[in-house]
């Protein structure tokens, strides 16, 4: 259950909006697109701004782009849809979270829509992260507490307290999120992170070793079309490679480098639904 004060609400709609719009650009925004696995009960539309959601599903797309939003908040799947087969004229800002965005989707989803798709760190559990100017995404320290759980290879595990939140208090939440550090010229003294990686639960683990969500994107990602769907599952026996035929021998060869036996299965649509995770483990 979600509980939250129409007070919290105005609030997080101010707090969203500051941190991604500069100050001359808050009085442009008129329509903002939030597209979501169910509707979010932090933000709200005000007098001047119609916010609307959109619950994630098979029209997502389609429904965001008869919108046309000047801000648009999306999964990745969402994002890549509307890249693949629609046009937003009135865009001007867009972002991403709730999945992963490897690189060479990000160009394209720029290419196609003019507008470079930025992160953000936006959970259940409120929002916990907005981009810099640079496109670096900074953890919301001003209204929260970010303990860290050490995770191998320098990443960690966020454990969170919102400072705002007193209807229904989160206090030391332990996430599921792979966080890594890393560096802005920005100036901003919040802590500056990469892109969310994946579960902790999707972490590969064999006797032997560890392999990390991000590892595995980095081999597979500039070897299929950024809007070719995959999706790579590891398990105690190997790893099964689920895409279309014409991709399986050259992904299958990249994911030997892992030592594991690959297993290729046809990709369906519902594999990445309601959630697409490129990388899995299956125990």
């Amino acid at each position: 259950m979600f509980i939250t004060s129409t007070a919290e609400r105005t609030l997080y709609t101010g707090q969203i909006m500051a941190k991604l719009l500069k100050p001359s650009a808050l009085l442009r925004v008129r329509k903002v697109a939030l597209c979501l696995r169910a509707s979010d009960e932090l933000y709200r539309s005000g007098r001047r701004l119609d916010m609307r959601f959109f619950p994630l599903g098979p029209d997502s797309a389609a429904a965001v782009a008869e919108f046309n939003p000047d801000l648009l908040i999306a999964p990745s799947q969402v994002l890549l849809a509307l890249a693949a087969a629609h046009k937003l004229p009135d865009l001007k800002h867009l972002y991403y979270g709730a999945e992963t965005l490897n690189d060479i989707e990000r160009a394209f989803i720029t290419d196609r829509l003019g507008v470079r798709p930025d992160p953000i760190y936006q959970a259940t559990e409120g929002f916990l992260g907005a981009p810099c100017r640079q496109g670096t995404l900074h953890l919301n320290e001003d209204t929260l507490i970010v303990e860290r759980e050490p995770l191998p290879g320098g990443r960690f595990r966020p454990i969170v307290t919102d400072l705002l939140r007193r209807t229904q208090a989160v206090v030391r939440l332990r996430l599921d999120d792979i966080l890594e550090p890393t560096t802005c010229l920005c100036g901003s003294i919040r802590a500056a992170v990469r892109p969310v990686e994946g579960r902790v639960q999707d972490i590969w683990c064999w006797s032997d070793r560890q392999v990390f969500p991000r590892e595995v994107e980095d081999h597979l990602a500039p070897l299929i079309p950024a809007d070719h769907p995959w999706v790579a599952t590891g398990h105690p026996n190997g790893i099964r490679l689920a895409c279309r035929n014409e991709h399986a021998p050259r992904l299958a060869e990249a994911l030997f480098v892992f030592g594991q036996p690959v297993e290729h299965v046809e990709y369906r649509a519902d594999m990445d639904f309601p959630k697409r995770r490129h990388v899995r483990w299956q125990a």
